[in-house]
């Protein structure tokens, strides 16, 4: 559970970061 809840928050950031760029 928590390295899946790492991965989500690793993903979000990284998606979020991409947008930001954007």
């Amino acid at each position: 559970k928590t390295e899946m809840d790492a991965l989500v928050a690793f993903l979000q950031g990284l998606g979020t970061s991409i947008k930001s760029k954007r």
